[in-house]
C-alpha cells in the first residue's frame, strides 16, 4: 500500500509538471530565443581577432657526417627538453627576439608543438596585431639558430613549410560553444523552476485535486476562455451560440444542484471563493440564467456590497429602471428583470456600500433574505471572498448550502483549506466546488475572467 501511494504521488507530480510546462512553454520559448540572440550579439561584440603564422620544421642532427631517423628524433627531444620546456619558447628566445625588434616585450605569443613522437614540429606566432605577428615570425626565423648555439642545443631545423606572406585570422567567434552553455543554463533554470513550482506550490488543477486536497465534491468544471472581443463577458444566452461550451458546462453544474435541491429541499445557495479573481460573479450570473431558462423562478442576489458587479454583468441599464426597490438597514436595493430570461430577477445595490459587514450582519438584512424564499424557487447569492472579509460566513448562515468557485492553478491549497475551515466552523454547509478556468477544456471563444478587490 505504501508503494502504491508513492507511485500515485510521483505520477501526480509528473502530470502537474507536464501541465506547468504546457502552460509556461509559450513564455519560455521567447525568453530562450532572446537569450540566444543576446548571446550571439555579446559574443560578436566581445570577439577579438587573433592573427597567426605557422611554420613547420624537421629537426635533424648529424652524427659522423650522416643523419638518421633516430638521431633526428633525439634532436627533437633536445629541442623540447626533458620536461617539455622547449628552447623555442624559452625566456632566452623571447629576450633575443626583443633585442632584435628593439622592444621591451614581445607583441605576440610564441608556441611550439611536436607532431607525435616524430622529429616534426610546428612553431606558431599569434597576436592581435597582424603586422606584429609577421615581425616576430621574421625575427624568429633569423635568430633561432643563434639561440640554439647560446643554449648549447645540438640540433638543427629544416623548414618544410613557409609561414606565408601575411598573417591570417586564426580564430572565429565562439558562437556555438557559448550558445550551448547559455542554452544549458536557461533550460536548467527553467526545469528547476518547474520542479520547485510543482513541489512547493500546490494548487488545484483537476477535479481529482478537489477531492484529494479539499475532501469536497466537484460539482463540475468551467472551460477557460479568452474573449474574442475586449470587454465581452462570457455570459450565456438562450439563443446565442457564443460560449456554447460554457453553457453546456453550466448546465451540467445546474443539474447537479437541482438533484441536491430536490433531494434535500435546498433553495438558497451562496457562491464564494477563497480569494479575489476566482470568477465567482460570472459563475453566479451564468448559474442563475441557466436555472431561469430551465423554468425556475430565480433570484440573483448581489451581496458583494463593496463591489457590486451583477448590474453591469447582465447588461442592465438605468433607463430600464427597477421594477421594485427596498431599503434594508439604510441601504437601497433595486430589483430588475434580467434581459436574459423572464424568470430571472436581479437584486443589487446601485452603488458600493459603506459599512458592508455591519449591514450584512444586521438582523433586518438576514430576515429580508429569508423572506425572498417565498417568491423564488432558487436564490443565488454572489458573495465576497472568504479570506478577505466575513461576508460569506454571515451569508452562509441564511443559506442552505455554500459553493466555492476555484480557478485552476491559481491559489494554493493551504489557503483554500483555510477558507473551507472558516465556513465549516461557521455552518459546515459546503455543497462542493466549481473548478473554473479549466484549460484542459478550452472554449472556442475564451475569456480569462478575474479581477482585483479594492479592500483595504
Amino acid at each position: 500500500m505504501h508503494r502504491e501511494s508513492e507511485a500515485f504521488d510521483l505520477l501526480d507530480l509528473f502530470s502537474k509538471g507536464i501541465f506547468m510546462v504546457r502552460r509556461t512553454l509559450k513564455f519560455f520559448i521567447p525568453v530562450f530565443l532572446l537569450a540566444m540572440i543576446l548571446t550571439g550579439y555579446m559574443t560578436r561584440r566581445q570577439f577579438v581577432k587573433t592573427y597567426q603564422q605557422e611554420v613547420t620544421f624537421a629537426a635533424s642532427r648529424e652524427e659522423n657526417g650522416k643523419t638518421s631517423y633516430t638521431g633526428n628524433v633525439a634532436a627533437c627531444d633536445d629541442i623540447f627538453g626533458e620536461k617539455n620546456e622547449s628552447v623555442l619558447t624559452s625566456e632566452l628566445m623571447k629576450k633575443t627576439l626583443c633585442n632584435e625588434l628593439d622592444m621591451d616585450s614581445l607583441p605576440a605569443k610564441i608556441s611550439a608543438e611536436r607532431v607525435g613522437s616524430s622529429n616534426l614540429l610546428t612553431v606558431t606566432i599569434s597576436g592581435t596585431d597582424s603586422q606584429a605577428v609577421e615581425n616576430v615570425m621574421n625575427a624568429f626565423l633569423e635568430n633561432y639558430t643563434k639561440v640554439f648555439r647560446m643554449a648549447m642545443v645540438d640540433a638543427d631545423m629544416e623548414m618544410i613549410s613557409t609561414p606565408g606572406d601575411a598573417a591570417s585570422v586564426g580564430n572565429k567567434p565562439p558562437y556555438f560553444s557559448r550558445a550551448r552553455k547559455v542554452a544549458a543554463v536557461v533550460a536548467g533554470a527553467y526545469l528547476l523552476f518547474i520542479v520547485l513550482y510543482v513541489l512547493l506550490h500546490k494548487t488545484i488543477n483537476t477535479e481529482e485535486d478537489i477531492k484529494k486536497y479539499l475532501r469536497s465534491t466537484c460539482l463540475g468544471s468551467l472551460p477557460y476562455v479568452r474573449s474574442a472581443k475586449k470587454g465581452m463577458l462570457p455570459i450565456i444566452s438562450h439563443n446565442g451560440s457564443r460560449f456554447h461550451d460554457m453553457k453546456e458546462s453550466i448546465g451540467s453544474i445546474r443539474r447537479h444542484i437541482e438533484r441536491e435541491a430536490r433531494k434535500n429541499h435546498y433553495q438558497t445557495f451562496v457562491l464564494t471563493s477563497a480569494a479575489a479573481g476566482e470568477g465567482t460573479s460570472i459563475t453566479c450570473a451564468n448559474l442563475a440564467i441557466s436555472l431561469a431558462e430551465r423554468g425556475h423562478r430565480t433570484c440573483l442576489l448581489d451581496m458583494d456590497l463593496r463591489r457590486p458587479v451583477q448590474y453591469k454583468n447582465l447588461g442592465l441599464h438605468k433607463s430600464d429602471g427597477p421594477y421594485d426597490s427596498a431599503t434594508v438597514y439604510g441601504i437601497e436595493l433595486h430589483a430588475y428583470h434580467a434581459p436574459q430570461s423572464s424568470r430571472l430577477d436581479v437584486i443589487c445595490t446601485p452603488e458600493p456600500a459603506e459599512f458592508a459587514l455591519e449591514i450584512m450582519a444586521s438582523p433586518d438584512m438576514l430576515e429580508w433574505i429569508n423572506q425572498l424564499r417565498k417568491y423564488y424557487d432558487y436564490i443565488i447569492i454572489d458573495s465576497a471572498p472568504v479570506l478577505l472579509v466575513e461576508d460569506a460566513v454571515i451569508l452562509s448562515r441564511v443559506s442552505d448550502q455554500c459553493i466555492f468557485v476555484v480557478t485552476q492553478d491559481r491559489i494554493s491549497t493551504s489557503n483554500l483549506c483555510m477558507a473551507f475551515d472558516v465556513v465549516n466552523q461557521a455552518t459546515g454547509n459546503i455543497l462542493g466546488c466549481i473548478l473554473n478556468g479549466n484549460k484542459h477544456n478550452r472554449s472556442g471563444y475564451g475569456y480569462g475572467y478575474g479581477y482585483g478587490y479594492g479592500y483595504g
